[in-house]
């Protein structure tokens, strides 16, 4: 007995009815089965105006291997030979697809147009010519799935598909063939038997149901669906992807309360309008987290698509001025959007903030450890590269830099984003301190490692920091003690360092800011006691 549902190719119809719409993909290409149970699919662009005429037959118009492509045409005129190159062989229709086949070594594949490809600046990742993906790089540089080449089947993401189509005033036409043969008895298809054209302003197809006694394998029942499908432009659709580079959508952010004390509204595009606005300090976790693409200090966030002024010298808000928000592409406005809080007693912009931004005056210090810590890192190990023509710390590449830029004091009381810091900290000093040179001239035991090299380093020297090692040895114990995010308390020395820096599951950031302070006062002391005292910060007040 056959499968009735099957046989009558009742997914192949939905899939007719939903006009290869799926999931937000359409199928504009399929090449399934062979012989009894087959399926092809193969789409092209058609003129808007052309339309009438084109739905008249169920002819493709486009099929695989003669796909419009570039054609010379031969002609006479006035008793002389004359070619003409033609961009595309068929008059109002244009190819979405070329299938290539070389009989050299029989390799197939399918080629998305280079237009659609060159009309969004589609990136390509290829596994193979038969196995590819174009991605589409959005204002915010953030890569988007568009289309799937495969060897059997290409997708494409429906609204960029729409957007092609609406901008070039065509249509996209699929055209389809469907067809089941199967072994069986006339009677069980009876009532199913027909022969009907499915005609209309965008369809064109016919379906068959029939005994077919010169099947091969004795499969002697066929079912059958050919024609195509239109799928309309949208006249509509004025704006493209390329909008996003003049969008005049702009955002609201709290800047106060209103007569009744609900909050107050200021839409970013008012560039008059000198009002703060406040968001949770977890905002910058986006940008902290990707050091290859941001940059973050004190004053601001920026990368290749944009840059916004922020203050970032405030340890549990950010503050900013509303029109700075602007400069956003207004899906990052969104983002920031969910982060706005509403202003408390006492919440205002950072002193620093106001004197360099404000006032100008740039010899102000950071006035949050971190990024007071990084200033300090950089200005001491260039004295101690002036003085010893080596670095104190090793140069930072790679995974350390971005971790230097993203370094920063927890943006929550969160013990993961506490232990990423922790480690990126213990990371770029105690891990970069610079051995080799450290211990030239120096006698070492063979076990000797890095901590205690800067110990007879100092001793060296006749000097001894035992706060500065007690600090440097707890640091580093934690991290032997730190498992997938947790500390092992089963470890004494992982005891005697959480004891040793009073952490608890409440103070995180606390603890955090003074592990930077401290690590602020280990670069003062050495730079005091082998760079004549000078300064680690321009300005420094002592």
């Amino acid at each position: 007995m056959i499968n009735i549902d099957d046989f009558l190719l009742k997914k192949q119809q939905s899939r007719i009815d939903k006009t290869f719409i799926k999931d937000g993909w359409v199928t504009v290409y399929e090449s399934l089965g062979e012989h009894f149970d087959s399926s092809l699919i193969y789409a092209c662009l058609v003129d808007r105006e052309y339309l009438p005429e084109f739905i008249e037959t169920r002819n493709w118009g486009i099929t695989p291997g003669s796909e419009g492509k570039p054609s010379v045409i031969g002609s006479t005129q006035d008793g002389k030979s004359v070619s003409e190159y033609k961009r595309f062989a068929e008059d109002h229709l244009e190819p979405l697809l070329f299938s290539k086949f070389f009989s050299h070594n029989k390799d197939r594949y399918v080629d998305l147009s280079e237009d659609f490809v060159n009309y969004f600046q589609l990136y390509e990742q290829i596994q193979s010519k038969q196995h590819r993906d174009y991605f589409f790089t959005d204002e915010m540089g953030e890569m988007e799935l568009i289309s799937e080449v495969r060897p059997t089947q290409v997708r494409i993401k429906w609204k960029f598909m729409l957007e092609f189509i609406s901008i070039r005033k065509m249509c996209l036409s699929i055209g389809f063939d469907f067809m089941n043969m199967a072994e069986g008895k006339i009677e069980e298809i009876t009532a199913y038997l027909c022969d009907e054209d499915i005609i209309g302003e965008t369809k064109n197809y016919n379906r068959t149901i029939r005994l077919w006694p010169m099947g091969m394998d004795k499969r002697n029942l066929q079912s059958w669906i050919h024609g195509k499908v239109v799928i309309l432009n949208d006249p509509e659709k004025t704006r493209s992807h390329f909008d996003w580079l003049y969008d005049d959508r702009f955002e609201s952010f709290i800047t106060g309360y209103d007569e009744r004390g609900e909050p107050a509204y200021t839409s970013c595009e008012n560039d008059s309008a000198f009002k703060l606005t406040y968001f949770k300090k977890e905002v910058l976790d986006k940008y902290y987290n990707d050091a290859e693409k941001y940059d973050v200090d004190s004053f601001g966030i920026s990368c290749k698509y944009f840059s916004l002024k922020i203050d970032n010298s405030v340890l549990d808000y950010v503050p900013v001025f509303v029109h700075y928000l602007r400069s956003l592409p207004h899906k990052e406005q969104l983002y920031w959007k969910h982060y706005n809080i509403e202003a408390k007693a006492g919440m205002g912009m950072s002193p620093r903030y106001y004197d360099v931004m404000i006032e100008g005056n740039w010899t102000k210090k950071p006035s949050t450890p971190d990024f007071y810590f990084k200033e300090a890192y950089r200005k001491f190990n260039d004295n101690w590269q002036a003085k010893f023509g080596w670095p104190f710390y090793k140069e930072l590449s790679g995974l350390d830099a971005y971790q230097f830029k993203a370094l920063h004091i927890p943006t929550s009381n969160n013990i993961k984003s506490f232990c990423d810091q922790i480690m990126a900290l213990i990371k770029i000093t105690i891990d970069g301190i610079n051995e080799q040179e450290l211990v030239k001239g120096i006698m070492l035991e063979p076990d000797d490692k890095g901590l205690t090299k800067l110990e007879k380093f100092l001793k060296n020297s006749d000097i001894e920091i035992p706060d500065m090692m007690t600090f440097l040895r707890n640091l580093q114990t934690l991290r032997s003690g730190l498992m997938a995010h947790r500390f092992s308390t089963n470890h004494k020395g992982t005891q005697k360092a959480l004891a040793y820096f009073h952490i608890t599951d409440d103070n995180y950031k606390e603890v955090a800011c003074e592990m930077f302070i401290k690590s602020v006062y280990t670069l003062r002391a050495l730079s005091k006691l082998f760079l004549d005292g000078a300064t680690i910060n321009e300005n420094e007040e002592e």
